[in-house]
């Protein structure tokens, strides 16, 4: 599937949650700030702990000319004036938001997708100049993870039409879309039949460990729903193998257990599994985060 660089930037703007300037109508002048900047801009907070007084340091990804940058400061959002934020001299990489996939022969997505399609791209909020090729080595980790289940397919897990390349590089993966999330569905008090819902969950959740895998990351934003209540697993990128290091994959705090462990295990899943239980029960589970 040829994707050109221009689609390939155009796509992951869809990806942020972002806001569009205006227009600068003033010369600019050394030092460039973000208000001279257009295009999308993306905040996100990352924070130290679940404290109140663990805030961080807010991430800004903003595009110019058809260039991503990247800068921080350590004002939360809703009290911060980007317009003070200095400009960095340097863009991303664009080669740093594309993994390398050894696998051979690797499924190509067709061209053009099918209509029910996702493109799912690294987000460029998530990129971390101390872990420059993190990114990338996701997206070729989360490949192999699909290519082996859509040799496998199962109705809980989320269907895979392939990898987009843009020449040696992998850049995309493509999915089929679903709409609505659990999270969402009981956010908006949609009568659910809870045992039907976790007992697809489970379902789709042997089935991986039935190939060795483990999903690391059940939580209700995760497990998407149809109008047929079928639960479908999505978002295989801190999936692994059991018995491989855990390394920088890890699950959605509150959704796993509060210690840390060295190596991938079933057992990650089957905690989750308790709390989405409870979760669909109506239970109280975010008194965990």
């Amino acid at each position: 599937m040829h994707v050109s660089q221009e689609n390939i930037k155009a796509e992951r703007l869809a990806v942020f949650q972002s806001h569009t300037r205006p227009p600068s109508t003033t010369n600019l002048t050394p030092p460039a700030t973000l208000a001279n900047m257009r295009g999308p801009v993306s905040e996100v907070e990352e924070w130290r702990g679940p404290e109140a007084d663990d805030f961080g340091h807010t991430v800004v990804v903003f595009m110019r000319n058809g260039k991503l940058y990247r800068t921080r400061h350590p004002i939360r959002m809703s009290h911060a004036n980007i317009d003070d934020l200095p400009l960095p001299e340097e863009p991303i990489p664009e080669e740093h938001f594309c993994g390398e996939c050894q696998r051979d022969p690797l499924t190509i997505a067709p061209s053009p997708p099918p209509p029910d399609a996702f493109i799912k791209m690294p987000q460029p909020a998530d990129y971390d100049p101390e872990y420059p090729k993190s990114l990338g080595q996701s997206l070729a980790d989360e490949a192999e993870v699909y290519e082996i289940l859509k040799a496998h397919p199962y109705p809980n897990i989320c269907v895979y039409y392939g990898a987009v390349r843009q020449g040696d590089s992998l850049t995309a993966l493509c999915l089929r879309r679903h709409t609505s999330s659990l999270a969402d569905l009981v956010q908006q008090g949609a009568e659910l039949d809870a045992a039907k819902v976790l007992e697809g969950i489970t379902a789709g959740v042997k089935h991986l460990h039935s190939l060795g895998l483990v999903h690391n990351d059940l939580n209700p934003d995760n497990i998407m729903l149809g109008e047929d209540e079928v639960p479908v697993l999505v978002d295989f990128d801190s999936c692994g193998r059991v018995g491989e290091p855990m390394g920088s994959k890890g699950g959605t705090p509150g959704w796993e257990r509060p210690w840390s462990v060295s190596t991938i295990t079933e057992e990650r899943d089957i905690y989750a599994l308790e709390l989405l239980d409870r979760f669909l029960r109506g239970e109280q589970v975010v008194d965990q985060v």
